[in-house]
């Protein structure tokens, strides 16, 4: 089940959230080079990164999966300077950075306070349907203009919590 459920979130996903986003004028950044040969890192980004450009750089969204294959997910949300930043391993290039690059960034659950990720509740588990994913995903969708607003303002809103 598993396996399904977590198919069935990746499904609502495509078909609800990121469309969502990109009807707010983000692109979807697929993988690529050493990124997209790293299994974790396609297992825990499939869907690489959104981002669109602004004045101050590049709004970037990343839909992180939970890396032990439940079927859950959280958004990252931050700015990548136009002109790139200097990283302990060195400059990286504005679109090559990753959101726990910057030295601030946003992370978005459904209970900040509790870092709770965006999932079906446990009794919902038991007899969940791709409709019950369809309902969760559509959901966040619905958190777009929230996320927008804490993109411009830097601030904690009821989804999102500051990191850094």
């Amino acid at each position: 089940m598993k396996d399904k459920s977590r198919r069935w979130l990746s499904d609502s996903i495509r078909k609800h959230l990121i469309p969502a986003f990109l009807h707010r004028g983000f692109h979807l950044v697929p993988l690529n080079g050493h990124d997209a040969e790293r299994g974790e890192i396609r297992s825990i980004f499939p869907f690489g990164r959104l981002r669109r450009e602004t004045v101050g750089g590049y709004e970037m969204i990343e839909i992180q999966f939970d890396k032990h294959g439940r079927a859950a997910f959280r958004l990252n949300i931050g700015v990548a300077p136009t002109a790139g930043i200097e990283h302990a391993a060195g400059p990286v290039a504005q679109e090559d950075i990753w959101m726990h690059f910057l030295d601030r960034y946003g992370e978005v659950y459904h209970f900040p306070l509790l870092r709770r990720w965006f999932s079906l509740w446990c009794w919902e588990r038991r007899t969940a349907t791709e409709s019950d994913f369809d309902a969760l995903v559509k959901g966040v969708a619905e958190l777009v203009p929230e996320l927008e607003r804490a993109l411009s303002s830097g601030r904690n809103t009821r989804h999102v919590r500051w990191v850094g």
